[in-house]
């Protein structure tokens, strides 16, 4: 699965809300790239959740089913919604 990032003007992840995307530092004298340590970590999360679907998955219909790319796309969507295979 691939992963992209983009920057775009959003809210900030950390601080009072007043970060803008030029400044070198968030107010809390954090540097920006804690935004993109939590961006990754967030991924890492849904490869990990779309690795149980893709276990659950294939425990029910075997070994060697194969997964097709869509399947993982809508996986990868549950898990950013927080739902878990059962």
């Amino acid at each position: 699965m691939t992963v992209s990032i983009a920057f775009t003007a959003s809210p900030p992840l950390l601080g009072t809300g007043s970060e803008s995307a030029s400044s070198s530092a968030l107010p809390n004298g954090s540097p920006q790239h804690v935004g993109v340590e939590i961006v990754n970590l967030r991924a890492l999360n849904v490869d990990a959740c779309v690795a149980k679907y893709t276990a659950a998955h294939r425990k029910q219909v075997g070994e060697e089913a194969l997964i097709r790319a869509d399947q993982i796309e809508e996986w990868a969507t549950w898990c950013r919604q927080g739902k878990q295979p059962s």
